[in-house]
């Protein structure tokens, strides 16, 4: 892409901010606006220039998914206040609030949907359980015959 002349920077920022093309070339001091705006438009450099800064604006505008996360950390642990206007006979009070457990809790929520479960973990909990399970039905076993009978469903098993 070839480097702009001040002035064509000077349009294409001027573009961006008013959408007008006539405008533009009008306060980048172009002699003939009306001529030299559609002209600049067609420019390739000058529409690579305005494309790249207005990617850069909608960048800037939508929250990736790391800022996401990071409030969602914020408002779980409690570190966003909220600002709350209760009607008084003086006026109005504003008073500052902290999330409350429900808020903190769907945040928590949130962050625990996006990271994976430790599978691992989970087998050898559930096989912990089951070894229990087998073994309390071994220890009843040994012992006097109460009529209860307890199913033990292994799926962890290979």
């Amino acid at each position: 892409m070839n480097t702009l002349r001040e002035k064509q920077k000077r349009f294409a920022d001027e573009y961006i901010r008013c959408g007008n093309a006539n405008e533009a070339a009008r306060l980048a001091d172009y002699k003939q606006p009306h001529v030299q705006g559609a002209r600049l438009l067609a420019n390739v450099s000058v529409k690579a220039y305005i494309d790249k800064q207005l990617a850069k604006m909608d960048a800037k505008r939508v929250m990736d998914a790391t800022e996401a996360m990071q409030l969602l950390t914020s408002i779980a642990r409690g570190e966003i206040e909220e600002t709350i206007y209760i009607p008084t006979q003086d006026g109005v009070a504003e008073i500052k609030k902290k999330s409350d457990i429900n808020q903190r809790k769907s945040a928590l929520d949130s962050l625990l949907k996006r990271y994976p479960k430790n599978e691992d973990l989970d087998r050898q909990l559930t096989q912990a359980r089951i070894d229990k399970i087998e073994q309390d039905i071994k220890t009843s076993e040994k012992g006097s015959a109460s009529g209860v009978t307890i199913i033990v469903n292994n799926d962890l098993e290979d």
